[in-house]
């Protein structure tokens, strides 16, 4: 999808995952494996769904914002 987007196609929009036997709040691991692009990750985890937005730090890493979804 990433390939595709840069020769022109659609625009990859984010991420989902799940956290199994955890809480939907990004780990270090999403934290390390992130790029601070303003990308939404959907977390699944004990039995919930939250979403975030991936953006700079200010140290050079990511932070991630809680971002709320109006789903029609």
């Amino acid at each position: 999808a990433h390939r595709a987007a840069r020769r022109g196609g659609p625009a990859v929009l984010g991420h989902y995952h799940s956290h199994p036997s955890g809480v939907p709040i990004p780990s270090e691991t999403d934290r390390a494996c992130a790029a601070p692009d303003g990308a939404l990750w959907l977390i699944v985890g004990a039995g919930a769904v939250r979403a975030w937005v991936a953006g700079p730090d200010g140290e050079g890493g990511v932070a991630f914002v809680e971002a709320l979804l109006d789903i029609r």
